[in-house]
């Protein structure tokens, strides 16, 4: 019984250091440098969010278009991207206050949930706890994903939906 619960243990603290590692990776300097365009364009429409419920194309006084205006409906609510993204960033920023920290701050926080998660599927898939780790380790230690992780863009939420996804049919394929 104890050998059992000496494995469990250091595969929780296998999966843990991996976590503290990816946040290391990712909160480190987080908050510099400033915003760039599209991060930018991501926290003013998530503000506008706080004033008037919805993302819209302008706050009263600026345009946020980059593209000639197809990103907005004729009501000027935002329809070029999936909002999930503006209210992770709206929230974050009525918690936080309007920094370039409180922007990126929600899709870290997906990025190190993404690398949980890729444990935990590479668990369930392959019932190795080493191949598990080495899979963690290996998308904590990849500059692409940390990169985009570090950005006020959806990419690290699209990530965890699409292993959540994967994670969820191996479980429904398993009959759990």
């Amino acid at each position: 019984m104890s050998e059992l619960s000496n494995a469990k243990r250091s595969e929780r603290v296998g999966a843990a250091s991996i976590g503290v590692l990816a946040a290391v990776l990712l909160f480190t300097n987080l908050g510099n440098p400033y915003l760039w365009q599209d991060e930018a364009q991501t926290a003013v429409i998530a503000e506008t969010i706080l004033t008037h419920g919805v993302p819209m194309r302008t706050d009263g006084t600026n345009s946020f278009s980059q593209e000639l205006g197809v990103e907005y409906g004729d009501d000027y609510i935002w329809k070029w991207h999936t909002w999930l993204s503006f209210y992770l960033v709206a929230g974050s920023l009525a918690l936080f206050g309007p920094t370039t920290l409180a922007t990126r701050l929600p899709f870290a926080l997906f990025g190190i949930a993404t690398v949980l998660l890729t444990y935990l599927l590479a668990r369930s898939l392959w019932r190795d706890r080493r191949a598990a780790f080495v899979a963690a380790l290996l998308l904590t230690l990849c500059v692409p994903f940390l990169i985009l992780c570090r950005q006020g863009r959806w990419y690290s939420v699209a990530c965890f939906f699409s292993l959540l996804g994967l994670h969820a049919y191996s479980r429904i394929r398993e009959g759990r």
